[in-house]
């Protein structure tokens, strides 16, 4: 009697494994069934809470889809697929974390990521309707160091231009111990010299207006990494006005044609007191600092301040 062997079923190649695009597949509930946490430019944000496993509790991730309320445009889903290849290659505390990529069953990419509590632009929201005071300045320090930290790595490391810092695209966590940069959706590639690449293909900066370099505005210089320093800037002018850049208030009179009412609000004036005593005065924080010698081979984060007070 011949030896009995157990049949093999030959394994057919999944479409996950035949499909790049594919290999990190989810099934994601239908959009009346997630969270919405928030929106941008054609695409909506929810929230996916994960089903625990058997001795451990799994993150909630953020799944980012095109907005469905929005007439169809493949320009969204080309973003949203675009930023997914660049958040698989990324690799860095401050920079958000790429968990899937998938495509729902009409054919919309899903981009799902790590989760974070708010972002900047959230709560400079609300604590403009709680006190209508600035952020304290080492709640500025903290998070801006954190920001120059993800930009080093992108601009150095990675060779990429975020392309649309503003501080709705700023993920923090309540205490702000956790900072990191997400929407990589309009990114631009760097050369060595950190222009943005043009070898490849005519990329234009898509950004948001208000945070955009006068070099952006006025198309009159090569797009560099200073693009994103220049909106870096406006994000600390965030914090401080608890207002977007560059934008008019219909309240705005005359008084605030000088600097008058912003130095009530940190509570400056224009002859500084070194022996004042208010450790939480922003100017204070600001004059007593230590500088890091500069060199055009340094990267940012050997180019900022260093604040004494950290």
């Amino acid at each position: 009697m011949a030896e009995f062997k157990t049949p093999i079923i030959k394994k057919c190649r999944s479409r996950v494994e035949d499909n790049p695009e594919l290999q990190t597949p989810i099934k994601i509930p239908a959009s009346p069934f997630l969270q919405q946490i928030g929106y941008g430019c054609g695409v909506t944000v929810f929230s996916l809470e994960r089903s625990p496993k058997v001795g451990f509790i799994r993150s909630p991730w953020a799944i980012k889809k095109r907005n469905s309320k929005i007439v169809k445009d493949k320009k969204y889903n080309e973003r949203i697929q675009f930023e997914a290849e660049i958040l698989r290659k990324l690799n860095h505390p401050n920079i958000i974390g790429f968990r899937a990529f998938s495509k729902l069953p009409n054919g919309e990419p899903c981009l799902a990521m790590e989760k974070l509590d708010a972002s900047l632009g959230d709560r400079i929201e609300q604590k403009l309707d709680i006190d209508d005071d600035p952020f304290p300045a080492n709640d500025i320090l903290k998070i801006m160091y954190e920001i120059a930290k993800g930009l080093e790595y992108l601009h150095h490391v990675a060779y990429i231009l975020h392309g649309d810092i503003k501080s709705y695209n700023v993920l923090i966590s309540s205490d702000y111990k956790i900072v990191k940069l997400c929407d990589f959706g309009v990114s631009l590639p760097l050369t060595e010299t950190l222009e943005v690449d043009t070898s490849n293909g005519n990329f234009n900066y898509v950004g948001t207006e208000c945070w955009s370099a006068p070099e952006i505005i006025f198309e009159d210089g090569p797009v560099t990494n200073k693009a994103d320093i220049w909106a870096c800037g406006l994000v600390v002018w965030e914090m401080i006005a608890l207002s977007a850049p560059h934008i008019e208030s219909s309240e705005m009179d005359d008084s605030y044609l000088d600097d008058s009412m912003l130095e009530m609000k940190m509570n400056i004036t224009n002859e500084y007191d070194t022996n004042m005593d208010d450790s939480n005065s922003f100017l204070n924080k600001i004059v007593n600092t230590k500088y890091v010698k500069k060199s055009e081979d340094n990267g940012l984060k050997k180019n900022i301040i260093i604040f004494s007070s950290i």
